[in-house]
């Protein structure tokens, strides 16, 4: 890996994010006798997220992501976030606008469960999904808002901006996303400017609710280098803006832990996704494992935010569960992993 249907609708695209404009406002509300009039639900809402699927260049699909789709359409979320890294892209990799494509339409044809479930799909970028030009424009091209975050029989849902770029969505009345199109440790131009409004127009958090943000990388890494500086920036200005969680992914590996984010102690807890395909993991980089693992090898773990345990291979030193999806349930304000267990069954991450 390299680093770094609705009752109005109007919409105009170039592709690229610095020349990007659209204009989305999508207000519906989806039952299953069809469309009606939104107004928000009283519910907590649930949410699982992929991450780091990486269909690979030829179109093939990750032989266990769709045993992970099937899993989660069983457990019934409100809404699934894709964390980004969906695709395989490379810098300068050359790949025709029609690879690409392919790459979109292989993985929606896995997805297509999840429709047919009418559960809301709701993708941000990854770096591997938005090197080139035609990556960009495939990434874009391939993600309808009607057709994904629309799907008939779903919660009830709205969903304003740039689908699928950078855009907030808000789930019954309790829930607050805002997907952000974070693929290097930079913010975007233009992001900076879209939290703050978003922040200057809905104020408040909803009373017994929660505020997330979703971008690929994360503010700080556990297996790489950190940029302070991004942490510091992004992170204050999240915090600022009322977000109590970020989740990233990214690093190929499951991690959780709060974060400082400025000299005054604000903090916000950010969650990293491991890869929901297992294509292949990474360690925890030495010191984190010297912090939080214990054993003679170090290996055996704790995860900071949650003092929960996990294991870690004695020779690799990745985490033993390596094909995971983030599960959030709002209404405890509980951040799990559900993780591919070696007899193919899903379970608990942790031990």
């Amino acid at each position: 890996m390299k680093h770094p249907h609705g009752s109005g609708r109007s919409e105009t695209r170039r592709i690229g994010w610095e020349r990007l404009e659209v204009r989305v406002a999508l207000f519906f509300a989806l039952t299953s006798g069809g469309l009606g009039t939104w107004s928000p639900a009283a519910f907590a809402a649930k949410i699982a997220v992929f991450s780091d699927i990486h269909v690979f260049t030829s179109g093939r699909i990750p032989e266990r992501f769709p045993s992970a789709v099937a899993e989660v359409v069983k457990r019934k979320p409100d809404a699934v976030v894709l964390a980004g890294d969906s695709t395989s892209g490379n810098q300068n990799d050359k790949m025709s606008s029609q690879r690409v494509a392919l790459w979109w339409s292989s993985l929606q044809q896995v997805l297509q469960p999840l429709r047919e479930a009418g559960i809301p799909v709701l993708p941000i970028a990854g770096n591997h999904d938005y090197y080139t030009s035609a990556h960009k424009e495939g990434y874009v091209k391939a993600w309808d808002l009607a057709a994904w975050a629309g799907v008939p029989g779903s919660s009830k849902l709205q969903v304003e901006g740039n689908y699928p770029l950078q855009y907030s969505v808000q789930l019954g009345e309790k829930t607050e996303l805002l997907m952000l199109p974070i693929v290097t440790q930079a913010i975007p131009a233009g992001t900076s400017k879209f939290i703050e409004e978003y922040a200057r127009t809905h104020p408040e958090v909803p009373q017994g609710g929660t505020r997330i943000a979703f971008g690929h990388v994360p503010l700080a890494s556990r297996m790489g280098k950190t940029t302070v500086q991004f942490q510091k920036n992004l992170g204050s200005l999240l915090v600022a803006s009322g977000v109590q969680t970020y989740v990233s992914g990214h690093e190929h590996l499951t991690w959780d832990e709060s974060l400082p984010v400025n000299e005054r102690g604000d903090a916000i807890r950010q969650v990293w996704v491991g890869t929901s395909s297992g294509t292949y993991n990474f360690p925890i980089r030495q010191n984190f494992r010297i912090q939080h693992c214990s054993g003679t090898r170090r290996t055996e773990c704790t995860m900071p935010s949650t003092g929960k345990k996990f294991s870690l291979d004695p020779r690799s030193f990745q985490q033993v569960h390596g094909t995971v999806f983030g599960w959030i349930d709002t209404d405890s304000g509980e951040v799990s992993f559900v993780a591919l267990r070696k007899d193919g069954s899903w379970g608990d991450f942790y031990e």
